[in-house]
């Protein structure tokens, strides 16, 4: 009995046996446009670690927002950093800080990202510092 080897997707094979074989019409298929409900996520995170000689605080935030309608994507993506260090040892006093922002925006969706950060070391040798970092991301709800 001979076979007939039919090949669906990416390696994906199926074997028919020739005398099982036949050809059917495959039925019209309405073209429907594609829809995602709107869906949104964040996370954040902050931590502040103390020692005699330093002191440091880190906040970082991220928030997602997607949805698709009609086939059209709106995606809003947003990432925020904050982080802050007071160093303060015999002979060395610093204070570094530091923040990263990034915030995009596909179709009708709409992303924003802020983040601070502050260090100080007074007089008295009394370290302080502090950050934040605030996300979002929206797309439409009709």
């Amino acid at each position: 009995m001979g076979e007939a080897s039919v090949s669906v997707g990416t390696n994906s094979e199926a074997e028919v046996p020739a005398s099982s074989a036949s050809v059917e019409e495959e039925p019209e298929v309405e073209e429907q446009a594609l829809n995602v409900d709107p869906n949104a996520t964040t996370r954040s995170f902050s931590k502040a670690i103390s020692t005699p000689h330093m002191s440091m605080s880190l906040s970082h935030s991220f928030s997602k927002a997607h949805e698709v309608e009609e086939g059209e994507l709106s995606l809003g993506l947003s990432n925020a950093r904050g982080a802050a260090q007071a160093l303060n040892t015999p002979g060395t006093t610093r204070t570094n800080t530091q923040t990263n922002t990034m915030a995009h925006a596909i179709g009708d969706a709409e992303a924003d990202a802020e983040a601070t950060a502050n260090a100080e070391v007074d007089e008295e040798g009394l370290m302080t510092t502090g950050s934040s970092a605030g996300t979002g991301a929206s797309v439409g709800i009709q």
